[in-house]
């Protein structure tokens, strides 16, 4: 019996001894490797914006609106953003809102592709942003990033919260944007409201300096409606979820216009493969909802979309007779801009 009792008692110390093995090698599991170093040999890459977007410098950081100087606020700046890639893996990236010297350190004898961005409010409410710790804002898609205003190395921000992500600028779509100042509500929609510049190139550096000119291209397009006989309700325009849905009446008529960004455009010129579902109503005073009709359209890069559309007469009983115009016009150059900051 006391010879059972002690098997017993050295089975149990065995099977203690190989958990806490196991558990002793689980824990001391080497964790990844951390991504290549940016010291020893570099050299100095200086980034210089050009192409489609002309960058002037107004006076004490403001912005030039017509032929006022106005206060910027964070909403309104132009938004940059560099990401630096070896192969798919990031190298270094940085979300500026001005656009001062941007250097950049890379091993001698190395290739690597830069992707920049610039991002303009245009016509809606600006990139959202919410704060954070030390004082920096913290921009979300295409981002979700702070901002530095300076190079960030992926081996330096490795094991921190600010590794380098993979998700950074991979898509100029579903931007988060802000809707209501106040409330501070926010939306993400394919097309982002928001008029943006982009351009991808890949080169290899040897061992002495250089300037880099990177050429952005304009990736958004816009769209303006011209309306005749609107003069009471008020029309909605729907885009199959892709936009952000419009509501316009008879008083802001002039200002129709809105810039949307489509990541399509970092490839091509036209959204030849995406066409953008539109459906107009009307939407009449005494709570009737009129159809105006339903078409597709395909803008151009760097173009503005006219659509025309005219709002029948007729009596509140037989709105099954509607048959109104809509007419989509040739697109229009809308023509480079200046970038004040």
């Amino acid at each position: 019996m006391k010879l059972r009792n002690k098997s017993i008692i050295l089975i149990c110390a065995l099977a203690i001894s190989a958990f806490y093995s196991c558990k002793k090698s689980q824990d001391t599991v080497a964790p990844p490797p951390a991504p290549p170093s940016s010291s020893g040999e570099t050299v100095k890459l200086t980034i210089r914006m050009g192409g489609d977007i002309n960058v002037i410098e107004t006076p004490m950081g403001r912005r030039k609106t017509s032929n006022e100087i106005v206060a910027k606020t964070p909403y309104d700046s132009t938004i940059y953003g560099v990401d630096v890639r070896n192969g798919v893996t990031p190298y270094a990236q940085g979300v500026f809102n001005r656009l001062g010297t941007i250097v950049l350190e890379v091993p001698k004898n190395s290739t690597h592709t830069i992707n920049v961005a610039a991002i303009k409010r245009g016509t809606g409410e600006g990139l959202f942003f919410g704060g954070i710790s030390g004082g920096f804002l913290y921009y979300f898609k295409p981002f979700n990033r702070r901002i530095l205003n300076e190079i960030e190395y992926a081996d330096k921000a490795y094991a921190s919260p600010w590794t380098l992500d993979t998700s950074f600028m991979s898509a100029m779509s579903f931007m988060t944007v802000l809707v209501d100042l106040f409330t501070g509500a926010q939306e993400e929609y394919y097309y982002s409201e928001t008029d943006s510049y982009f351009s991808s190139v890949t080169l290899t550096v040897g061992d002495t300096a250089v300037a880099v000119d990177i050429p952005l291209k304009r990736i958004s397009f816009g769209v303006q409606y011209q309306f005749n006989n609107f003069s009471e309700g008020a029309l909605l325009a729907e885009y199959g979820g892709l936009m952000k849905p419009q509501y316009f009446y008879p008083w802001n008529t002039s200002n129709t216009m809105h810039i949307q960004t489509a990541n399509a455009f970092r490839f091509a010129d036209d959204l030849s493969g995406e066409p953008i579902p539109l459906t107009l109503k009307w939407l009449k005073p005494d709570g009737d909802i009129v159809p105006l009709g339903a078409i597709s359209f395909t803008p151009k890069r760097n173009s503005l979309t006219t659509i025309t559309a005219t709002v029948p007469s007729l009596p509140t009983s037989t709105p099954a007779t509607v048959k109104p115009l809509i007419e989509i016009s040739d697109t229009t150059f809308v023509g480079n801009e200046d970038v004040y900051f």
